[in-house]
């Protein structure tokens, strides 16, 4: 939480070298044409849509925009087995 202000962010990644870097790689893969339109639409050389873990970020942020189902429930296992950041604790489903 920030000094100043109401804003948040919880950050809860992986641990390093948790996760094979192929199967990251293919699991973060696989949620990219379910990230939001205007980030899928970003000229390629932008910071967000280069780094695959912050697409994964937005897109799990913009999860609610996300119409079907099957599609929301993928992003929510990838988020669950490789983390990241939002910006607050209560957007995170708990399902132990």
């Amino acid at each position: 939480m920030s000094t100043f202000g109401d804003d948040y962010n919880f950050f809860t990644p992986a641990p390093p070298n948790s996760i094979d870097e192929k199967i990251k790689r293919d699991d973060l893969e696989s949620i990219q044409h379910l990230a939001p339109e205007w980030l899928k639409n970003a000229p390629d050389e932008y910071w967000e849509k280069k780094n695959k873990h912050r697409v994964l970020e937005v897109t799990f942020n913009n999860i609610d925009k996300i119409v079907d189902l099957t599609d929301r429930e993928l992003v929510w296992k990838v988020w669950k087995k490789l983390g990241g950041s939002t910006t607050s604790y209560i957007e995170i489903p708990i399902d132990w």
